[in-house]
């Protein structure tokens, strides 16, 4: 399933904001077309694909949709050559998909609580999704540098009058919604929400000091399931180049995550502090 990539066609592109694009498609992995029936591929929120650009680079990213059998999305902020390559490509043209991949979230019954910070939203939101159809509320926490930049937000907002989730967001410079960090407006959502409800389930993903913040937010109150996606360095997206282990666990970011609990974040001296570059050096984040 995950030997090569296979090339899809893109056929929906939208411009999220200033520097980050979604791409939607239809795939099936290797060996899952069967005659005309196309069956639904098993996939967990919080699962990546490796993503190629012929001539260029293939990047892990992780997967923003999916509707079953078979039609996906992906979401891409434009940081560097690959990323850009793929979010300068139109619909129409074909990139290279392999996976999905990694191990996601394990979505809990009772009430959760999203943080994501920027492009880190974008995992998430298949997490928040799978909740649309129960009587409970998902509570979406959303940040950004300024309102430019908060991702889904019209979507978001639509979703929330519609009462299919709850939400809430905060940019830097106050241009959008509250102003200050999103850990900031994490805390006092759960101050708002706590004395009324049990929270079991909070799940973030952002820049990698962000998350280290939520964590201890969410033990200061007693938050037990408490679930992050992490990013590293990644070239082959199987556990094999051991570009993205975390010391001293040994863990791999692609293969035993990229969603890790608290419990293991805490035994990895690396989270919050180290990662590897391509060379395999590293470098403090």
């Amino acid at each position: 399933m995950i030997r090569k990539p296979k090339m899809v066609k893109i056929e929906k592109k939208v411009e999220e904001t200033r520097a980050i694009t979604s791409l939607y498609f239809h795939y099936s992995p290797w060996g899952f077309e069967k005659n005309d029936i196309t069956p639904s591929v098993p996939f967990t929120p919080g699962q990546f694909f490796m993503v190629w650009v012929p001539q260029v680079d293939e990047i892990p990213i992780s997967v923003s949709f999916h509707e079953p059998p078979n039609y996906w999305g992906i979401t891409i902020k434009n940081v560097g050559e690959a990323s850009g390559a793929i979010c300068n490509l139109n619909v129409g043209e074909k990139l290279g998909i392999r996976g999905p991949l990694g191990k996601g979230f394990t979505l809990d019954i009772g009430q959760s609580i999203f943080l994501g910070g920027g492009v880190g939203l974008a995992p998430l939101r298949p997490a928040y999704f799978a909740y649309a159809n129960s009587s409970l509320q998902p509570i979406v926490v959303n940040c950004a540098p300024c309102g430019e930049d908060l991702l889904y937000h019209a979507e978001l907002e639509e979703l929330a009058k519609n009462n299919v989730i709850i939400y809430d967001y905060a940019t830097e410079d106050g241009s959008c919604g509250c102003q200050g960090l999103g850990t900031d407006l994490f805390r006092q959502v759960l101050d708002a929400t706590l004395p009324e409800k049990t929270v079991e389930f909070a799940a973030c993903c952002g820049p990698e000091r962000m998350i280290v913040k939520t964590l201890e937010i969410v033990e200061r109150y007693g938050i037990t399931n408490f679930q992050a996606s992490l990013e590293r360095m990644m070239r082959c997206g199987m556990g094999l180049c051991g570009l993205c282990v975390l010391d001293p666990t040994g863990l791999r970011v692609c293969s035993d995550g990229p969603v890790f609990n608290g419990e293991t974040l805490h035994s990895c001296t690396d989270f919050g502090q180290k990662v590897r570059e391509f060379s395999g050096f590293k470098r403090d984040l």
